[in-house]
């Protein structure tokens, strides 16, 4: 006579299996996180190869620009005027392409295609920008250094920092450098643009494309907002 299982002995299984679980689930999250850390790597690395094709197009010029990931899909440069109501460079308000297309597209293909965006990036889809797709950030999630409100291309040995002191019109850093930050997995949040996001589950850890092509770690604590301690990590990560 086959003997059955009895109601505890259920119920000391069940306990097991959910404990053993419980035990998995970290390691299963922190290897899902890991994965895609990895590929937001191997995107910049497809970014890069991207602005050395427009670079070779383009008399080496290279553009990315901060506050957010706009830059990837604008299809003109941004217009900026002086006080006289001329343009402040001869890129203003010019196409960044001849047929209009957006600026990567050529190079990375629909700006809709999940190289433009970091899988290690949580949107937060209620922000109020997200439904009006504000500076671009809606399913794109990587973001440059250089000046957005008087974005222009610039050679490769002309590339620069912004964002990482407290002057109302912000040093450009590091363009004498050989190696020099390009562009971050991740974008800022200024005027609640990211809202609740999450980068790298908020742990603070980035990958940054430096224009040599090289992508390095980064850390910089979520939320850190003194912009001489962002400096610091930064030259921390590119070994200044």
């Amino acid at each position: 006579m086959k003997q059955k299982f009895t109601l505890i002995e259920l119920l000391v299984v069940v306990a097991i299996i959910g404990i053993l679980g419980s035990l998995l689930l970290p390691s299963l999250s922190k290897a899902r996180m890991t994965s895609r850390i990895a590929v937001c790597k191997s995107n910049l690395k497809q970014v890069y190869t991207a602005q050395v094709l427009f670079a070779d197009d383009n008399d080496g010029m290279v553009f990315t620009n901060n506050k957010g990931p706009e830059w990837m899909t604008l299809t003109k440069f941004n217009k900026n005027f002086d006080s006289d109501g001329f343009p402040k460079n001869k890129y203003a308000g010019q196409f960044i392409h001849s047929d209009g297309s957006p600026f990567l597209v050529p190079y990375l293909g629909p700006s809709d295609s999940a190289v433009y965006a970091c899988p290690a990036t949580e949107i937060d889809k209620t922000s109020d920008y997200y439904p009006t797709n504000k500076w671009g950030f809606k399913d794109r999630s990587y973001e440059g250094f250089m000046d957005r409100n008087s974005g222009y291309p610039v050679k490769w040995d002309q590339v620069y920092a912004l964002g990482f002191d407290s002057a109302s019109i912000h040093t450009r850093l590091w363009a004498e450098k050989t190696r020099k930050p390009f562009v971050i997995d991740a974008f800022s949040q200024s005027g609640g643009l990211a809202g609740d996001s999450k980068f790298h589950n908020n742990t603070g850890n980035y990958n940054l494309l430096v224009t040599d092509g090289s992508v390095v770690k980064y850390y910089l604590p979520y939320s850190l907002a003194d912009t001489a301690a962002k400096k610091m990590y930064m030259e921390a990560a590119m070994g200044y």
